[in-house]
């Protein structure tokens, strides 16, 4: 995360993040603070995840992702689910399903 940081200070830099008061009304702080909550939360939740079971099968639900957006976009923005979505979403779980099922021993 620090390289992150380190790597986008220079761009941000140079459109004024240092020179500059940010110009932010109550939606884009909100905004500001439901990421920063959610990423945190979204932290913690994997870093127990990874104590209760194996980093392969904790790593398999970072697909979770395009789930939580979808469902966000419906709920947050009033975005339409089109077929497009539907199938994607399907595919997703379908995945999940396949990566974590319990496959029965060959005998």
């Amino acid at each position: 995360m620090l390289a992150s940081v380190l790597f986008l200070a220079a761009p941000a830099g140079a459109e004024g993040l240092f020179t500059e008061e940010p110009r932010l009304d109550l939606s884009g702080w909100t905004a500001v603070l439901f990421i920063g909550l959610s990423s945190g939360i979204g932290y913690v939740l994997w870093l127990w995840a990874l104590k209760h079971t194996t980093p392969t099968r904790v790593t398999v639900f970072l697909s979770l992702s395009p789930i939580t957006a979808a469902l966000l976009s419906v709920w947050l923005l009033g975005e339409t689910f089109t077929f497009g979505v539907v199938l994607g979403l399907v595919g997703v779980a379908a995945g999940l399903w396949l990566a974590t099922r319990t496959v029965p021993a060959l005998s």
